[in-house]
């Protein structure tokens, strides 16, 4: 919110890691996060092709047309997931990877 008394805005934090009970990944190199990415790949291509069958099971779209729109969308994952894991992998020097430590 804004302090009305002096104008200026008030910061508030969320510790995530603390809220979330995340565990550091200290394992987790530049060369393993470059690996990661590479591996998963395959498997989140399957997860959107597996999506884009089941929301057009009812559909009056051919077997082509659905095989067309997984195309277009996996093209446009693998865009955005390089364009990400380029950014973090160029400034690896600030990254912190966590994870669930229910897991």
């Amino acid at each position: 919110g804004i302090n009305a008394e002096y104008g200026e805005t008030k910061e508030r934090r969320i510790n995530l890691v603390h809220r979330n009970r995340l565990k550091e990944c200290v394992f987790m190199t530049k060369a393993a996060f470059n690996e990661w990415i590479k591996d998963g790949r395959e498997t989140m291509e399957s997860y959107i092709r597996k999506a884009i069958q089941v929301a057009n099971e009812f559909t009056k779209k051919t077997p082509e047309e659905i095989n067309a729109e997984a195309a277009t969308t996996i093209k446009a994952w693998r865009k955005g997931i390089q364009e990400w894991a380029s950014m973090v992998l160029k400034n690896w020097k600030n990254v912190k990877v966590f994870f669930d430590s229910n897991m």
